[in-house]
């Protein structure tokens, strides 16, 4: 299957630069009105339950998974987010501010939220 939409890769593993699987990827963040990511949300853990942010500035994709800059240990430090909910500036600050990575100033939009919101526009 030919992946055309990087939200396509919600679900898929996530590793780190040395190719160890960190978690799974669960949300895109853009810049309201910008088409291009900026961050993910990225679940991790023996169950699962945590969700970091992290900044996709030298991020790649493959077919089968989402390479991250950063390990899993710097991810476990990471602010907590909720999936499918806009970030407020702090988060975001904070992020940047944790990763030593430079990321946009105020809110960033959930990925998972436009795509609800648009799901809800278009006619039935």
């Amino acid at each position: 299957m030919e992946i055309e939409r990087i939200e396509d890769w919600i679900g898929s593993d996530v590793v780190d630069p040395a190719g160890e699987k960190v978690g799974k990827l669960e949300d895109l963040y853009y810049v309201p009105g910008e088409h291009e990511p900026v961050a993910a949300a990225v679940k991790y853990g023996t169950l699962g339950k945590s969700v970091g942010l992290v900044p996709l500035t030298g991020a790649s994709v493959t077919r089968t998974y989402m390479r991250i800059s950063h390990s899993k240990d710097t991810l476990k430090h990471s602010p907590d987010v909720q999936p499918a909910t806009d970030l407020a500036s702090s988060t975001v600050s904070e992020a940047a501010d944790h990763y030593g990575a430079s990321l946009p100033s105020g809110e960033l939009e959930s990925g998972a939220r436009r795509q609800q919101s648009a799901d809800a526009a278009a006619p039935k």
